[in-house]
């Protein structure tokens, strides 16, 4: 799913503020580690997007 998409649904469930921060927050990682995957495949420079993961609280992982 698109990060878009993935935060488009999280809205769209509802719940609290909380859980709705917790989905877009997942949305955000898996989005960076794509990024990320997608780089590395294509010897690109992936630094930055990195950096946004230690943001998002993952370590960079």
């Amino acid at each position: 799913m698109s990060r878009q998409a993935a935060v488009a649904a999280a809205y769209a469930a509802g719940g609290g503020s909380a859980v709705i921060a917790a989905a877009i927050r997942t949305a955000e990682i898996a989005h960076y580690r794509r990024i990320i995957a997608s780089c590395k495949a294509n010897g690109l420079p992936f630094s930055n997007f990195t950096v946004a993961l230690v943001d998002l609280g993952t370590g960079g992982a």
